[in-house]
C-alpha cells in the first residue's frame, strides 16, 4: 500500500503545482475568501469529496465519510492572505493588487487539497472519516478557527492536523510535532486613565 500511495502522489505533482499556482493568483483577506473558497469547492468535487460551505461565511469542509468509521481525523488549512504587494513578476504571481500569500497558506491549501485527492483514491482502504478543513481569517486574530468549532465543525473530530510551511526545511522534507508549534498572533486593547499634557510639559501629564 506505502508503494501505492507513493506513486499517486508522484502521479499529483503536476496538479498539485497547478492547485498552488491557481490559489496564489487570489489571495483576499480574512473573511473575503470567495474566490478561494469556490476554487477549492470546484477541485474537491472533482474529487468527489463532498463538501460543507457557507463556514464563516467563506470557510468549507470536505469529507470522505463512511457509516460504519467510528473515527475522524481532520486535516486544516488557512485560506487568507495579507496586504503585502507581491513584486515577483512570476507568471501566476498574485493578480490582486496590494494582496499576496506571502505568508504561504497557498502551499498549505494545495497540500491538503493533494491529501484529498490521494485519499479520496484510497477511499475504500481507510478505516476512518476524514475532513478537509479550509479555514477563513487566520491572519485576523483571534481568527476564524473559534467561529469554525462555535458552527460545529470539531464535534465529531478525534485527531487533527494543521499545515504550514517553513522556509528553513528543504524542499521534498517535512516536519512533524505534536501540540502547538510556531508561533500565534493575538489583539488586545488598552485604555489608559490619565492627564494629558504639553509635550514641553511631560511633567505635568500623566
Amino acid at each position: 500500500m506505502k508503494q501505492h500511495i507513493w506513486e499517486k502522489a508522484q502521479s499529483l505533482k503536476s496538479a498539485m503545482v497547478t492547485y498552488r499556482q491557481r490559489l496564489h493568483q487570489i489571495p483576499e483577506m480574512s473573511y473575503q475568501e470567495h474566490k478561494t473558497g469556490r476554487y477549492i469547492n470546484e477541485v474537491l468535487h472533482t474529487l468527489n469529496v463532498e463538501t460543507q460551505t457557507g463556514l464563516v461565511e467563506t470557510g468549507l469542509v470536505g469529507t470522505l465519510y463512511e457509516p460504519k468509521h467510528h473515527k475522524t481525523i481532520a486535516i486544516q488549512a488557512g485560506m487568507d492572505g495579507v496586504p503585502i504587494d507581491e513584486q515577483t513578476d512570476l507568471p501566476f504571481s498574485s493578480a490582486h493588487e496590494g494582496l499576496s500569500h506571502a505568508c504561504g497558506h497557498d502551499g498549505n491549501m494545495a497540500m491538503v487539497l493533494g491529501a484529498a485527492a490521494i485519499l479520496s483514491h484510497f477511499r475504500r482502504h481507510l478505516n476512518c472519516n476524514v475532513k478537509f478543513i479550509f479555514q477563513p481569517g487566520s491572519e485576523d486574530p483571534p481568527a476564524g478557527a473559534q467561529q469554525m468549532i462555535a458552527e460545529g465543525v470539531m464535534e465529531d473530530v478525534d485527531t487533527i492536523l494543521t499545515t504550514h510551511l517553513d522556509m528553513n526545511l528543504d524542499a521534498g522534507k517535512i516536519s512533524i510535532r505534536t501540540g502547538a508549534i510556531m508561533a500565534a498572533a493575538d489583539q488586545f486593547k488598552i485604555t489608559i486613565l490619565g492627564t494629558g499634557g504639553h509635550g514641553a510639559s511631560p511633567h505635568e501629564g500623566i
